[in-house]
């Protein structure tokens, strides 16, 4: 018994002394490392929070960047579809004006073949005094007749001034339609470059909803918008389209170069990234 009793206290003290062992040697280097790496974890999650907190705050900013230029965009709109409107008028106005030009011509034709035919009936007059009232009465009766004619031909020519005005007026009109035009490309590439610099600023995961047609210099959002309605997503499907049908499709004129300009950029990205 005494011996078990023995053989159980060597026991005992021999897993004491392991015990103590383990703590001075595992346990306590345990502990210190883990307080590193909860203070480590601890500080990068701070440091984290304060990036995204950042990247928010630069986000709203862009956004209400983006509303702006929307806004502008949407009043630039407004003022080209009104000066539209004036070029209309300007065009049916070149109409009349050409309508009162001929008939203005075909007056004065006619005042001079009957200021001829006075002339002729005065030449008469001398040669055939005996048909002094015959020639008196007529030309009473044409006299009457170039005085009518000659006031309708000064009504014409204050029309026809009227309507010049009008042109000149019209031309105004014509000329701010044109600085429309590129204040509105300039807004629009304005925008197309927006969201690559949004792209640099917020998570990549961000930029996979930006269209991959904007990757193109001059399609903005509002341009990109319009040719996925018709169908247009790659660039493999906007090379399949001609510049004619990319203008039906955008809303653009001939006279901007677009398309044309937009189809070569597009062949060019498609070669790098094939």
């Amino acid at each position: 018994m005494e011996l078990l009793i023995g053989l159980i206290t060597g026991v005992l003290l021999g897993a004491g002394i392991i015990l103590v062992i383990y703590q001075l040697v595992w346990v306590g280097p345990m502990a210190s490392r883990y307080d590193q790496l909860k203070q480590e974890t601890t500080r990068q999650l701070h440091d984290l929070r304060a990036r995204l907190r950042l990247l928010s705050r630069r986000y709203a900013e862009e956004q209400r960047r983006l509303a702006a230029a929307h806004q502008e965009n949407v009043t630039l709109r407004t003022r080209l579809e009104h000066t539209t409107h004036l070029v209309a008028q300007l065009q049916t106005a070149s109409v009349d004006n050409q309508h009162l030009q001929t008939e203005l011509a075909e007056a004065r034709q006619v005042i001079s073949q009957l200021q001829a035919r006075l002339d002729g009936a005065c030449h008469r007059l001398h040669d055939e005094q005996q048909r002094h009232k015959m020639a008196a009465s007529q030309n009473e009766r044409l006299y009457g007749t170039l005085v009518a004619l000659a006031g309708k031909a000064g009504r014409w020519a204050a029309l026809a001034a009227e309507r010049q005005a009008q042109v000149e007026r019209l031309a105004a009109a014509q000329a701010e339609n044109e600085t429309l035009h590129q204040q509105l490309s300039r807004l629009e590439t304005a925008l197309t470059e927006m969201p690559g610099k949004m792209a640099q600023s917020v998570r990549p995961g961000f930029a996979a909803a930006v269209s991959p047609l904007q990757q193109i210099r001059g399609i903005g959002p509002v341009y990109a918008r319009r040719l996925q309605e018709a169908g247009i997503h790659t660039l493999a499907d906007f090379l399949g389209r001609t510049p004619e049908q990319l203008r039906q499709i955008t809303g653009t004129s001939q006279r901007q170069g677009g398309p044309d300009i937009w189809l070569a950029e597009a062949e060019k990205l498609a070669k790098s990234a094939g």
